[in-house]
C-alpha cells in the first residue's frame, strides 16, 4: 500500500524487527534508536538477531549458584493444613530472598521448597562466589530466626557450586532457565548438607582464598555424578585484616616492579617520625597491586617501634556506619566468637587503657557502636543519636592520638571506594588532625573515587600505580614457574593478554600451568599439543565481567566490538551493528569513560582498542557460539566491502573470521594467502600458524576430492616454513610430506608431485639412510626429465649430488653440482624459494666448494663459496643466507682456517637466532666451537661444540653425525683427551656404517692414527693412517690425501726415517698446482723443506 503523501515512512527496528509508527525516533518494542534508509546498514540485519541493543538474550556466563531447600517438608506437608504449609514455604522463600537479594544475586526458579538463586548475572562482580558464600550463611541464619505459628522451627540444606552455564532465557512467565552441570552439581551438594549447613563445591572454594574457614568433607559420591566429588563444609568467615590477607591462601608472589613505589612510601614513613603525620592515597585499578605495595611497606618497617591499624572496606558494608573500624576494633581487642559479652568488655578496656582514653568516656561509647550490653558497668548515655555519633567520631580519634603518642602508628585504609559515609566523616576529621602526630595514613583506592571532593589535604602525596613493563612481567612469570622456562609462544602470549597488571599475570599463569596445556621437562615446560589459546582463569572471569555489566547498551556494544577483536575502527562497527549514530556513539563513549577501551583518531576515522585483552575475552566469551558466529560472518562481509584492500594486506584478519563464522572454504582460502603471505616475508612461526589452522578448518568438511585438493595446497604451503623454523630433519617436515604424497596419488592431476617429492628427499636426506635420499634424488631426476623442466633438473641435481657427496662419492656428485649450477635459472630464484626453500645454485657452489677443496682445488674452492656468499646475499632470504654462512664456516673447519670459520659462524649463528633457525644456530655451534678449541679455549670450545651437537640431535637429524663426531674427536687430539677422542670416533665409524656418511671417513682413520700415536701406538697408528690414504685416493680427495700423509711422514720422520717419509710426501705435495698459501699446503712444504734438508 502506497503511504500518504507528506506523513513519514514507517520503519522497521534493526533491533527486534518490530514494526514502528510512522514518524517514530525510537522503536516502541524495544526502544532502541531507529535507522532511516539512509544510515542502513552495509549489510542489513536478516530477521531478528541475537545481540539487540536492549534486550539481552542468552549467553555464556561463569555463575555461581545457590541452591537452598527446606528440609522436612514432607512432615510438614502431613501435619499442616495445605493453606497453613503455604505460609510456611512462602515464610521460608522470603527468607531465602531477603539473603539472596543483600548480596544481589538473582532468584532464578521456585521449586515448591527449594529455591534456586545464582550470583554473576545479569549483573557479575568481581566476589560472586564469596556473596553465594555469605548469602548461604544469612538464609541459615534467616530460616532460624523465622518465627511461625504452630511453634514450627525451619531447617534449610545449601548447597553452592561455580562454573559455566548458558542463562538468560526465560520460560513460561518471566522465570529464568539456567543451563549446565553446575545447577545440578549445587543441588546435589544441597543434598548431602547437614541441616542448617552450607556445603560447596571445590569450583567455588578455589575462588574464596582464605575467606572462610572450611571443613574438608572429602570425596562424595553424588547422585548422577560419575565420580566421587571434593566437598566442603563452610563454618564460617575467616578473621582477616583485610581481602588481600584473607586471597594469601592462593597467592604467595613476591612483588615486581615496585621498588620506586616502596621508595617512596618508605620516604614517607621517615617524614612521618621526624615531621608529624601524611596521607599518601595510593590508587590503581583493580589487581595493580595496591596491596601488595603497603605489605611490602610493612615489611621494610619490620620490629621498628610503631603500631599498626588496619581498616578494611567492603562492598558488602558500604551502607554499614563505621563496619571497617567496627571490624578492626574487634581484632584489635582480640574478641573470640565465644565471647560473653564481659568478656569483650573487658578486652576492650584493655585496648582502651593501651592509648590512656578517659574509660568512663569512651568505653560505652564504644561498647554501644560494638553492640555490647554494658548493663551498670558505665553510666547509661543519655545522648541524641547526633550527639552519639559525634561523641563516637571522637572518641576513635582520641584513641588513635593517645597511640600515636606512645609510638609512630602505621593506619592503613583498603580499598576506600567501598567506604560508608560515617567512616568517610570519621577519617575526614582525623587527616586534619594528622600533622600533629607521628600517624602515617595510607589510603588504597580505585580511580574514579574522591575521598576529598572539596578541599585537598596540603600534607597529601598522590601516588597512582602504573602497569609492570614487560621485562617485570617475564620476571614474575619465572617466579611462578620456578624458574623453569614456559614455551615462548605461551609466555609471550601471557604477557599480551595481562597488559602489566600482576593480578592477571599470576592468575593466567597459575592457570596455565594448572590446566595440562603445559608439562615439565627437566629445567622448563614444554607443551603437551598443539598450543590452544589461552582461557580466561576462573578466577578472574567475575571480576572481568563486572566491569561490563553495569554498562547497559554499551555492554553489547563491547560485546560486538570484542568479535571484531582488541582494536577495531568505527566504520566497521557501525557497518555491523544494530544500532548506529547517536546510540553507538554514546554507548562508545560510556565505555571510553568506564577505562575500557582507549579512542585514537578523529571521527569519523575513529579507532578503539581494548584497554585490557582479558576484558575482551570475557565480553566474547559471554556471547553464544551462534551468535559468535553469526557476527564473524557479518564482520568478514563488511571488511571485504569496506576495505577490499585487506583481503591482500591482512588476509589472516578474514581467515580468523571466516573460520569463526564456520565458512570454512573461505576460511581455507584466505588462511593458505595468508600462510604465502608470511613465509614471503620469511615470517616462518606465523606462515606455520595459518596453514596449521586452515587445515584443522579443512579437517571438518566431508571427506572428497575437492578437500584433497584443498589440503595438498595447503601441505605445499606449509612445507618450506617448517623446515626454516624447524629444521629439515624436524619429524613435522616428514609427516607433512608423507601425507602429501598419499594425497599426490589420489589427486593424479595435481601439479605438486615433484614439489612433494623434493621436500620428502629434504626429510629423508636429514633421517634416513642415505641410500633412500640417494633413491629419492634419483627419482626426482626422472620425474624432471620426463617433465622437461630445467628448473626442477637443478633441483633434482642438487639433491642427488648432496646425497652422493655425504656417501663419498665425489666424482659423480661433482657432476650434478655441476649441472645444478649450469641448469639453475637465476632470475626466478627468489619465486622458486617460495616453493622449495632454497636456491639450488647457491647450495651447489657451497657444498661444492668443500668438494673442490677435497679434491685438492683450493683456491677454485674459494671461488665457489664466494660466488655462493655474493649471491645469498643477493636474494636477501634470511634462511638462504644463514645456511650459506654455516657452510662456508664448516668449509673453513675443514681446510684449518681457524678465524674465518669463527667469522662465518658467528655471522650465521646471529643471523640463525635472530629469525628463528634452530637447525643452523646448532649448526653454527659446532663450527664455533672447533673455532675457540683451534684458539686455546680447549673447555669453553669443546662445551660449545657438544651444545651444538646435542641441540642438533634433538632436532632429529641423524646426518652430519660423521661430521660432528669427528671434528669432537680432533678436538679432543687438539688437547690431549685421548680416551675421549676415540669414543667419539667409535659413534663416527658405527654411524658411517649404518647411515652410509663416507664423506669424511679419511678424516675419521687420520685423527684415530693421530690419537693412537699419543697414546704411544705406532704399529696401529700407521695402519689407519695408511688406511685413511687408501680411502682419500679412492675418492680422489687430495687435500685428504696430503693431510694423512703429512702426519705420517712427521712420524717417520721422528723416528728417523726421513727418506722414507720424503719419498711417500713429496708426489703427494707435488700434485698440486694451486693454493700454497693454505695452512695445509703451507705446512705441508715446511715439512718438505725440513725433509729435504735432512
Amino acid at each position: 500500500m502506497a503511504r500518504m503523501p507528506g506523513r513519514p515512512p514507517s520503519l522497521t527496528c534493526a533491533a527486534c524487527g518490530a514494526a514502528t509508527e510512522p514518524g517514530a525516533r525510537f522503536c516502541g518494542q524495544c526502544g532502541a534508536a531507529l535507522v532511516s534508509e539512509g544510515q542502513a546498514d552495509v549489510l542489513p540485519w536478516e530477521g531478528s538477531t541475537n545481540l539487540r541493543p536492549s534486550l539481552r538474550s542468552a549467553e555464556r556466563r561463569h555463575l555461581t549458584v545457590m541452591f537452598s531447600d527446606m528440609a522436612g517438608s514432607s512432615a510438614f506437608a502431613e501435619r499442616l493444613d495445605p493453606e497453613d504449609l503455604r505460609e510456611v514455604i512462602r515464610a521460608f522463600q522470603d527468607a531465602c530472598i531477603r539473603a539472596i537479594a543483600r548480596f544481589d544475586g538473582s532468584a532464578a526458579k521456585f521449586m515448591g521448597d527449594g529455591v534456586l538463586a545464582h550470583f554473576g548475572y545479569p549483573r557479575a562482580h568481581e566476589d560472586d562466589a564469596e556473596r553465594a558464600v555469605r548469602a548461604g550463611l544469612t538464609v541459615v541464619e534467616e530460616v532460624a530466626g523465622l518465627t511461625l505459628q504452630g511453634s514450627v522451627r525451619l531447617d534449610v540444606r545449601v548447597g553452592i557450586a561455580t562454573g559455566l552455564v548458558v542463562v538468560g532465557e526465560t520460560v513460561g512467565e518471566g522465570e529464568q532457565v539456567v543451563i549446565g552441570e553446575t545447577p545440578n552439581l549445587a543441588a546435589r551438594l544441597q543434598g548431602i548438607a547437614e541441616m542448617n549447613a552450607v556445603v560447596i563445591a571445590e569450583s567455588t572454594r578455589r575462588l574464596l582464598g582464605g575467606r572462610f574457614d572450611l571443613e574438608d568433607l572429602g570425596r562424595q559420591f553424588l547422585k548422577g555424578m560419575a565420580s566421587p566429588v571434593p566437598c566442603w563444609r563452610v563454618l564460617g568467615e575467616h578473621a582477616s585484616e583485610s581481602r588481600f590477607e584473607a586471597r594469601q591462601a592462593r597467592r604467595a608472589t613476591r612483588l615486581f616492579g615496585r621498588d620506586r613505589e616502596v621508595d617512596l612510601l618508605m620516604d614517607c614513613w621517615a617524614r612521618t617520625l621526624s615531621d608529624g603525620g601524611r596521607t599518601v592515597l595510593l590508587s590503581g585499578e583493580a589487581g595493580i597491586g595496591k596491596s601488595r605495595v603497603v605489605e611490602a611497606l610493612r615489611q621494610k618497617i619490620g620490629d621498628a617501634p610503631h603500631t599498626r591499624i588496619q581498616c578494611q572496606c567492603s562492598p558488602h558494608h558500604a551502607n554499614s556506619p563505621l563496619y571497617p573500624v567496627i571490624a578492626q576494633v574487634e581484632r584489635a581487642a582480640g574478641f573470640a566468637h565465644d565471647d560473653t559479652a564481659d568478656i569483650k568488655l573487658d578486652k576492650l578496656e584493655r585496648l582502651l587503657r593501651q592509648s590512656s582514653s578517659d574509660l568512663d568516656l569512651a568505653a560505652p561509647l564504644l561498647a554501644t557502636l560494638l553492640s555490647l550490653p554494658f548493663d551498670g558497668r558505665y553510666p547509661a548515655l543519655e545522648l541524641t543519636s547526633s550527639d552519639q555519633k559525634q561523641r563516637t567520631l571522637s572518641a576513635l580519634i582520641d584513641h588513635l592520638v593517645g597511640l600515636a603518642k606512645q609510638r609512630p602508628v602505621l593506619f592503613v585504609l583498603e580499598d576506600a571506594h567501598w567506604i560508608d559515609p560515617t567512616t568517610h566523616e570519621l577519617f575526614a576529621r582525623t587527616i586534619d588532625q594528622l600533622q600533629r602526630w607521628p600517624v602515617l595514613l595510607i589510603v588504597t583506592l580505585r580511580p574514579g573515587f574522591d575521598l576529598f571532593p572539596d578541599a585537598t589535604p596540603s600534607h597529601l602525596t598522590a601516588l597512582t600505580l602504573d602497569r609492570l613493563e614487560q621485562g617485570d612481567v617475564v620476571a614474575m612469570i619465572d617466579s611462578l614457574t620456578g624458574g623453569k622456562a614456559l614455551p615462548a609462544n605461551v609466555r609471550d602470549e601471557i604477557v599480551a593478554k595481562t597488559d602489566g597488571v600482576p593480578l592477571f599475570v599470576e592468575e593466567l599463569t597459575k592457570a596455565v600451568l594448572g590446566s595440562g596445556l603445559v608439562e615439565e621437562a627437566a629445567n622448563r615446560y614444554v607443551l603437551r599439543g598443539p598450543q590452544a589459546p589461552l582461557a580466561i582463569p576462573e578466577t578472574l572471569h567475575d571480576s572481568l565481567l563486572a566491569r561490563l555489566d553495569h554498562l547497559g547498551l554499551a555492554r553489547e556494544i563491547a560485546q560486538l566490538s570484542a568479535v571484531i577483536g582488541r582494536e577495531f575502527s568505527f566504520e566497521l562497527l557501525d557497518a555491523v551493528a544494530p544500532m548506529h549514530g547517536a546510540a553507538l556513539g554514546d554507548g562508545l563513549a560510556q565505555l571510553a569513560r568506564a577505562g575500557l577501551i582507549l579512542a585514537r583518531g578523529a571521527p569519523p576515522k575513529t579507532t578503539y582498542v581494548f584497554k585490557h585483552a582479558l576484558v575482551q575475552d570475557a565480553a566474547y566469551e559471554s556471547l553464544l557460539r551462534s551468535t559468535r558466529r553469526q557476527l564473524h560472518g557479518r564482520i568478514a562481509r563488511a571488511i571485504t566491502q569496506l576495505t577490499p584492500q585487506i583481503a591482500e594486506t591482512q588476509p589472516e584478519l578474514l581467515a580468523y573470521h571466516y573460520g569463526q563464522a564456520g565458512l570454512v572454504d573461505d576460511a581455507v582460502a584466505f588462511g593458505l594467502k595468508a600462510g604465502r603471505s608470511a613465509a614471503r616475508r620469511s615470517a616462518n612461526e606465523e606462515a606455520i600458524t595459518h596453514c596449521t589452522r586452515a587445515l584443522e578448518l579443512l579437517g571438518t568438511k566431508p571427506a572428497g576430492t575437492e578437500r584433497d585438493r584443498q589440503e595438498l595446497e595447503l601441505l605445499v604451503a606449509l612445507g618450506v616454513p617448517t623446515f626454516a623454523a624447524r629444521g629439515y630433519m624436524s619429524a613435522d617436515v616428514e609427516r607433512i610430506y608423507e601425507r602429501a604424497r598419499g594425497l599426490c596419488d589420489d589427486v593424479t592431476d595435481t601439479p605438486h608431485r615433484f614439489t612433494v617429492l623434493r621436500g620428502q628427499w629434504n626429510s629423508a636426506f636429514m633421517r634416513k639412510p642415505l641410500a633412500l635420499s640417494q633413491n629419492l634424488g634419483a627419482e626426482l631426476l626422472a620425474l624432471a626429465n620426463a617433465q622437461d623442466d630445467d628448473t626442477r633438473r637443478a633441483l633434482a641435481c642438487r639433491a642427488h649430488g648432496c646425497s652422493l657427496f655425504f656417501r663419498g662419492e665425489f666424482a659423480l656428485a661433482w657432476q650434478r653440482f655441476r649441472e645444478a649450477v649450469d641448469l639453475w635459472p637465476f632470475g626466478k630464484a627468489r619465486a622458486e624459494f617460495l616453493v622449495y626453500g632454497e636456491d639450488s645454485s647457491v647450495l651447489c657452489r657451497a657444498y661444492g666448494s668443500w668438494l673442490l677443496w677435497f679434491l685438492g682445488y683450493p683456491e677454485e674452492s674459494d671461488t665457489w663459496i664466494g660466488r655462493a656468499l655474493a649471491d645469498a646475499q643477493a636474494l636477501a632470504q634470511p634462511f638462504i643466507s644463514a645456511m650459506t654462512l654455516g657452510l662456508a664456516s664448516a668449509l673453513h673447519v675443514h681446510r684449518g682456517e681457524v678465524l674465518q670459520a669463527l667469522e662465518r659462524a658467528d655471522a650465521s649463528w646471529t643471523l640463525s637466532t635472530r629469525h628463528g633457525f634452530p637447525q643452523w644456530t646448532a649448526y653454527a655451534q659446532m663450527c664455533r666451537g672447533w673455532a675457540r678449541v683451534a684458539l686455546g679455549e680447549a673447555d669453553a670450545g669443546s662445551a660449545e661444540m657438544e651444545q651444538g651437537w646435542a641441540a642438533w640431535q634433538a632436532l632429529g637429524s641423524q646426518l652430519a653425525t660423521v661430521h660432528a663426531t669427528v671434528r669432537l674427536a680432533e678436538a679432543c687430539a687438539k688437547t690431549a683427551r685421548i680416551a675421549a677422542g676415540l669414543d667419539w670416533l667409535e659413534v663416527a665409524e658405527e654411524h658411517a656404517r649404518t647411515f652410509q656418511e663416507c664423506f669424511l671417513e679419511a678424516e675419521l682413520h687420520r685423527i684415530r692414527g693421530e690419537l693412537l700415536l699419543g697414546r704411544e701406538a705406532p704399529l696401529e697408528a700407521e695402519a689407519c693412517l695408511r688406511r685413511s690414504m687408501e680411502i682419500a685416493r679412492h675418492q680422489k680427495a687430495k687435500s685428504l690425501e696430503l693431510r694423512a700423509a703429512m702426519v705420517l711422514a712427521q712420524h717417520w720422520q721422528r723416528q728417523g726415517r726421513r727418506q722414507e717419509a720424503y719419498d711417500l710426501f713429496a708426489p703427494i705435495f707435488g700434485w698440486f698446482t694451486q693454493g700454497f698459501d693454505t695452512p695445509d699446503l703451507q705446512k705441508a712444504r715446511a715439512l718438505l723443506d725440513d725433509l729435504r734438508q735432512a
